[in-house]
C-alpha cells in the first residue's frame, strides 16, 4: 500500500495540459521497510519553490530552484534516529514570528513541521528560509524523538468514560498516533490517537504549545447530535468554514468526518466553537434526493475527500448595484467525495433576513474574533491576516453548457467534445481513467468567451 512517487506539474495557461513535469527523487525502497511510503507533500508557507515530502521514516525538503533535467533532489533530509518508530502524520504550521535585523527588516521565513509518530508522540522540526530563499539547515539531519514532547492535559478524558486529568498534569502520548491537523484560521493543532479524544493544542506566536482542550470526545452520543447514531473517531477530513455569528457571538466553524458506531459508515459533523462554547451537529444528505448516488446502502460507501469554497452575495442590492444599505456576506460550501464516485455539495443557509445565525460575516472587528491564546486578545495584524479577502461578483452564471467550456487532461483523450457530451447532465455515459492509479480532468473557459457583467 501507499505511494512511492511524486511529481510537481506546471499547468498550461489554458489549463488543458501540462507544460512541465518535475519528478522528485524520494529514494524510497518499499520492499525493504513497511514505512518506506510517501505520506504527504506540502508547500512551505510563503514559498513558491520549496516544499516538504513526508515519508514513513524520513522528511525530505525540496527546492525547485535546484531542479535539473525535469528531476529534483532533496536539499535537506530529516531522518528518524531509531528504527522502531514510524511517522504516522505530519502537518505544516503557518508562518511564525520572525527575527528582524538592526534596520527593522524581517529576516527570511520561519515555520514548523509538526510530526506525529506511531507511538503517539510529537516532534517539531524548525524550518528557516533566509533572505536569499535558501533553507538554513541543509544536508542530513536526525530526529532524536526520545520521550517526545510533553503537553498540558488538564481536563482531558483520555478514553471514553474515564475521568478528566487533573490540574497541572502533562502527557506525551494518548496511545497509537493517527492524525495531525492544523486549523489555520483559529491557530489550533488537532491531535488524535486511536480510541482517544481529539485534542486541540493552542499555539503561540512561536509555534509552541501553550494550552490544550478536548475538541471532540472519542464518542459523540446521538443525544448530543439529536440523531439516531453515535459517532466515533478518529475524525478525519477537517475543513475550516470561516466564522459564523450566533446571537451576537462569533464562532469558528469546522467540519469533519467520523464513523457511525452502529454501521461504521462515514458521517459528517459540523462544529461551531469559541473559547466558551461548542455546538456539534450532524450534516446529512436527504435520502429522497440521493437517486443514483448509491447512498441508500449506508455500509457500501465512505467519504474519501473533502474541500471548501465560498461565494459572496449581497443583501439589499438591486441587479448587483452596491449602495450604502447593501451588506456583503460570504456563503461557504462543503464539497464531499464519496467512494461511490459522487460529489455532494452542502451550502450554508442564506436566509439572512430572518436568521443570521448561519451566515459567515466578513466585516468582523478584531475584538469579535474568538481567540484561544492566553491573553484572549488579538492584535490588528493577526485579525487582518485571518480575515477572508472577498470580492463582489455582479453575477454568477452556469457555464456547464456553453461552447467555450473545454475539458482537458489525460481522462479526456483526443476528443474534448465527446468528453463534454459524456459528462452532460442528461447523459448516462462516463469517462474512464487511463490508469488504475487515477487520472487528471481539467475544466477551463476559452479566452474568446465574453460575458456581460453589468447586471
Amino acid at each position: 500500500w501507499g505511494e512511492t512517487n511524486a511529481s510537481v506539474v506546471i499547468i498550461s495557461k489554458n489549463f488543458d495540459s501540462f507544460d512541465k513535469i518535475i519528478d522528485l527523487n524520494l529514494k524510497l525502497s518499499p520492499s525493504e521497510c513497511e514505512g518506506e511510503y510517501l505520506l504527504k507533500c506540502e508547500w512551505i508557507p510563503e514559498s513558491e519553490l520549496m516544499f516538504v515530502a513526508v515519508c514513513g521514516t524520513v522528511v525530505h525538503v525540496f527546492d525547485l530552484k535546484r531542479a535539473e533535467s525535469n528531476s529534483c533532489k532533496a536539499t535537506t533530509h530529516f531522518a528518524l534516529a531509531y528504527d522502531d518508530v514510524l511517522i504516522r502524520s505530519a502537518v505544516m504550521i503557518g508562518s511564525l514570528a520572525r527575527d528582524t535585523n538592526t534596520e527593522g527588516k524581517v529576516n527570511g521565513t520561519r515555520t514548523k513541521l509538526a510530526i506525529l509518530l506511531d507511538n503517539g508522540r510529537l516532534h517539531f522540526i524548525d524550518l528557516r528560509i533566509d533572505e536569499e530563499g535558501d533553507l538554513e539547515d541543509q544536508g542530513e539531519n536526525f530526529i532524536e524523538c526520545g520521550a517526545g514532547l510533553s503537553f498540558p492535559s488538564a481536563g482531558i478524558c483520555r478514553y471514553g468514560g474515564c475521568s478528566p486529568m487533573g490540574k497541572g498534569s502533562t502527557i506525551s502520548s494518548l496511545g497509537e498516533g493517527v492524525l495531525l491537523t492544523y486549523l489555520n484560521q483559529c491557530n489550533l493543532l488537532l491531535y488524535q490517537c486511536v480510541s482517544s479524544c481529539c485534542v486541540a493544542m493552542v499555539l503561540d506566536s512561536d509555534g509552541s504549545i501553550c494550552g490544550t482542550f478536548e475538541f471532540l470526545p472519542s464518542l459523540t452520543s446521538s443525544n448530543e447530535l439529536m440523531g439516531q447514531n453515535d459517532i466515533s473517531g478518529p475524525y478525519t477530513h477537517f475543513e475550516e468554514l470561516g466564522i459564523v455569528n450566533k446571537n451576537g457571538n462569533s464562532y469558528y466553524r469546522v467540519s469533519c468526518v467520523g464513523k457511525s458506531s452502529r454501521m461504521n459508515q462515514s458521517r459528517l459533523l459540523v462544529i461551531d466553537f469559541n473559547q466558551k462554547d461548542t455546538f456539534i451537529s450532524e450534516l446529512s444528505w436527504p435520502l429522497e434526493n440521493s437517486g443514483g448516488l448509491e447512498l441508500s446502502n449506508y455500509g457500501s460507501y465512505h467519504f474519501v475527500g473533502t474541500s471548501v469554497f465560498s461565494t459572496p452575495y449581497l443583501i439589499n442590492s438591486t441587479a448587483g448595484y452596491v449602495s450604502d444599505e447593501t451588506r456583503l456576506f460570504e456563503r461557504a460550501f462543503l464539497a464531499v467525495l464519496s467512494s461511490a464516485g459522487s460529489i455532494l455539495i452542502f451550502g450554508e443557509d442564506c436566509n439572512i433576513v430572518q436568521d443570521q445565525s448561519t451566515i459567515t460575516q466578513t466585516q468582523l472587528h478584531s475584538s469579535q474574533l474568538p481567540n484561544f491564546s492566553k491573553s484572549l486578545q488579538l492584535t490588528e495584524n493577526v485579525a487582518s491576516r485571518r480575515r477572508s479577502n472577498i470580492h463582489i461578483f455582479e453575477e454568477l452564471i452556469n457555464v456547464s453548457e456553453v461552447d467555450e467550456l473545454i475539458f482537458g487532461g489525460d481522462c479526456v483523450g483526443k476528443d474534448p467534445k465527446a468528453a463534454k457530451k459524456n459528462l452532460s447532465l442528461n447523459n448516462n455515459d462516463f469517462l474512464v481513467s487511463p490508469s488504475r492509479d487515477g487520472g487528471t480532468l481539467t475544466a477551463s473557459l476559452s479566452t474568446v468567451a465574453s460575458y456581460d457583467s453589468t447586471n
